[in-house]
């Protein structure tokens, strides 16, 4: 899985997570901005 940001920003209000990857594997995130949350990337493998 791919996720491509073309350089444009995930923004927050101070809260939770901007990207959120539960069991995943073999992901990519490209030229994005993650700002303004609790995490930016939250990565959790079961």
């Amino acid at each position: 899985m791919t996720l491509q940001c073309d350089g444009h920003a995930i923004t927050g209000s101070w809260k939770g997570t901007g990207i959120y990857l539960y069991g995943r594997s073999d992901v990519t995130v490209r030229s994005c901005t993650v700002k303004n949350f609790v995490y930016g990337i939250y990565l959790y493998v079961s």
